[in-house]
């Protein structure tokens, strides 16, 4: 494989494994709705109204944190088991290293 098919071969998984991460974002934002904003909501029995301003207004507030904060806030508002613990916090530091360090670790290799 020639250089240019092997840049183009790492970006195409740069970009799965960054598609990945987000789908671990949304996941744990919906996953924050149903443990945190619907209890909130159902103790003010809510109207039909209020309830899509209340869910767009914390969806826009989750979607503007980052993964570990995410991960932070579920903690806070629901027992997470150790295994998914585990897990979420592999998946932080691999989605960080991924964002934060693979190509300036790499950066030599793609000049």
């Amino acid at each position: 494989m020639d250089k240019d098919e092997h840049v183009k071969e790492v970006y195409a998984h740069f970009g799965l494994a960054v598609y990945y991460a987000q789908v671990l974002e949304f996941a744990l934002t919906h996953a924050l709705v149903y443990t945190k904003l619907v209890p909130e909501q159902a103790q003010g029995k809510c109207r039909q109204e209020h309830w899509v301003g209340a869910y767009g207004a914390f969806m826009d507030q989750q979607f503007s944190r980052t993964l570990g904060e995410m991960i932070r806030r579920l903690r806070k508002v629901t027992n997470v088991p150790e295994g998914l613990e585990s897990l979420l916090a592999e998946a932080l530091a691999r989605r960080n290293w991924l964002v934060h360090g693979y190509f300036r670790e790499r950066a030599e290799d793609y000049e």
